[in-house]
């Protein structure tokens, strides 16, 4: 059984040379940590938008998040929730982040993205809703290739 805690130090050292380089390459955008979105949780309604590839979803992903393309689909019941968007490691989310805000919602990206998110000790579920310790890195950032286990 997996329980919450950090993942192992190798993948934390790869996580933060990987958000190190999406966050320094990302233009004004409004992040949220994962500790501030946690304490928010607990007193607003967000919805969690899991932009990854499918493939990066069904290795690990946020408790109750859902897809950009469910989101997409349903976006008229979410227009007075406040919205996360969470990509890898914070490199794609500040454009979906933008263009939502351009459209009146209330959007934020999760700084550091799932890789943040698991390297703070927070719960990641697989595709069958298991508790999982295991995140989809991107080829050459991880030695063991693109899913890495802690």
């Amino acid at each position: 059984m997996v329980t919450e805690g950090p993942i192992d130090t190798t993948i934390n050292e790869v996580g933060m040379a990987l958000i190190g380089r999406c966050v320094t390459r990302t233009r004004a955008v409004s992040f949220v940590t994962p500790a501030v979105f946690a304490d928010r949780l607990a007193r607003e309604r967000w919805i969690v938008v899991d932009i990854r590839a499918l493939w990066r979803r069904r290795v690990s992903s946020i408790p109750g998040s859902i897809s950009r393309e469910t989101f997409d689909s349903c976006r008229g019941m979410y227009l007075k929730r406040q919205i996360l968007v969470v990509d890898t490691a914070g490199c794609e989310s500040p454009g979906y982040v933008r263009a939502l805000r351009r459209e009146g919602l209330s959007a934020h990206a999760l700084y550091g993205g799932v890789v943040a998110w698991a390297t703070t000790g927070r719960l990641l579920v697989d595709a069958d809703g298991e508790p999982t310790r295991c995140l989809a890195i991107p080829c050459g950032i991880a030695t063991e290739g693109a899913r890495a286990c802690g």
